[in-house]
């Protein structure tokens, strides 16, 4: 955890445009606006909601920054997980395998650490919880202090990211699934189970923007994971149900990236790209702790020791410590931090500025998809308190139609940013008459729109 808090101090301010829209709800909870206020700006097409509360009080409480607080928080998520598997592991399983599973948690892949660098810090925050969750699920019903203590974790967990329902039903369906497989005979269930895996492996490999999901598993972290299936037939052993429910969660999970959800959002599918990335590697390292489980219990005690410490530096040198990289979506630099400076306390409020933008497709189909902020531009609403439109990052400013379009939405400044995908400004800088440079930091720039006369537009 020190080491991702020390690279996490090197940042700004928090990694992608995701970052900037956490920020932005965080600071509306400590603003000291009304209740009613606050609730408006939250519930403007958000849906987990948890996670910004959680930092939002504990600006208020401490007092710190709240951007601080967010950077500081995906280290100490993270440093969550591997005792959430462990937890949940020792529930079914011995010491040995509850700690390759944590281990495997922490460092097997790049996930979930890889997920802040895209800011979705409710998701880890989720995923934090979820290990927690699922190891109070009540063994026996009749147990009402576990299932009191089973419906917190649960609440806290779907407060931090609502989808995570999502991943709990596919978890309970999985598990009450077993049983069936568990009538055939062991060899069956097991080819039942992996045919499932590998059948909707293969329709999602074959689609070319859900086949990163693989990545992580397949490229970076393919030794971790081919160790977790070399320990699989030992799992399968000793610990029949459990390896067939997690493979057949494994199986559920990507089943969501084909299924349409559009009665919950337009053009949403059931879970999203990014979420089972990351996910991902939670069924794994459970099924990594419980093959060597089961290898523990069959192996004779001599060579299960060695077996064990070389399992554990195979798992940290492929790994290679990944998360001590630089990171891969910064998107404000220190030019940046001082052009969004200029912008608070130079331009009026009423100024309208563009900002650079970029299609964000994490679903295949057809049609128009979101913008999305492509660079630094996306942190003036809220570092900066002043009213942004988008357009995309490589639109084409040397024509009259589109000075035209950009006088008619009364748009007053451009924005162009040092990282990420800026607009041209060579393309803006061949028209001085039409756009005049008010702020230069390169590569950072702000332009003033100055052609919005008849005659130019016309």
């Amino acid at each position: 955890m020190l080491l991702r808090w020390q690279a996490a101090q090197a940042l700004i301010v928090p990694s992608y445009f995701d970052s900037a829209e956490h920020v932005r709800l965080i600071f509306a909870l400590t603003a000291g606006a009304s209740p009613r206020d606050v609730w408006n700006q939250l519930t403007g097409g958000y849906y987990h909601l948890g996670y910004h509360m959680m930092i939002g009080l504990a600006a208020r409480a401490l007092p710190s920054d709240p951007i601080r607080l967010v950077l500081f928080s995906g280290p100490l998520l993270l440093a969550l997980m591997p005792p959430g598997m462990y937890v949940l592991l020792r529930r079914s399983g011995g010491q040995a395998g509850a700690v390759f599973g944590a281990l495997l948690c922490a460092w097997g892949w790049i996930m979930p650490a890889y997920a802040l660098d895209w800011g979705k810090y409710p998701l880890v925050a989720g995923l934090a919880l979820l290990p927690f969750t699922l190891a109070a699920w009540p063994a026996n019903p009749k147990q009402p202090h576990r299932w009191v203590l089973f419906g917190l974790l649960a609440m806290l967990t779907l407060a931090m990211h609502t989808r995570l329902l999502i991943v709990l039903g596919m978890s309970a369906l999985a598990w009450w699934s077993t049983p069936y497989l568990m009538r055939l005979p062991p060899l069956a269930g097991a080819i039942a189970a992996l045919s499932s895996v590998l059948a909707v492996g293969l329709w999602t490999a074959a689609q070319p923007m859900l086949a990163a999901v693989f990545r992580p598993y397949l490229v970076s972290g393919w030794g971790a994971t081919a160790l977790v299936a070399a320990l699989l037939p030992f799992g399968m052993r000793t610990h029949r149900q459990a390896v067939l429910g997690l493979l057949m969660l494994i199986a559920a999970m990507l089943s969501g990236l084909h299924i349409p959800a559009d009665v919950f959002a337009a053009g949403q599918n059931l879970l999203d790209r990014p979420l089972v990335e990351t996910a991902l590697s939670f069924p794994l390292a459970a099924l990594g702790g419980l093959g060597l489980d089961g290898l523990r219990r069959i192996a004779r005690p001599n060579w299960f020791a060695g077996l064990y410490a070389g399992a554990v530096v195979l798992v940290i040198t492929t790994a290679g410590l990944q998360w001590t990289r630089p990171h891969c979506c910064v998107i404000l630099t220190e030019a940046d931090a001082v052009a969004l400076n200029w912008i608070r306390t130079t331009l009026p409020p009423d100024v309208r500025i563009l900002i650079a933008a970029a299609e964000m497709r994490i679903r295949p189909g057809v049609g128009a998809a979101p913008l999305a902020g492509s660079d630094a531009g996306v942190w003036i609403q809220p570092l900066a308190r002043r009213n942004t439109l988008t357009a995309p990052y490589d639109t084409d400013f040397g024509t009259p139609q589109a000075l035209a379009a950009l006088c008619a939405q009364q748009v007053t400044h451009i924005y162009v940013g040092s990282q990420g995908q800026p607009f041209n400004r060579s393309q803006i800088d061949a028209h001085p008459t039409w756009y005049r440079v008010v702020f230069s930091m390169p590569p950072a720039r702000i332009y003033e729109i100055t052609g919005c006369d008849d005659s130019v537009v016309k």
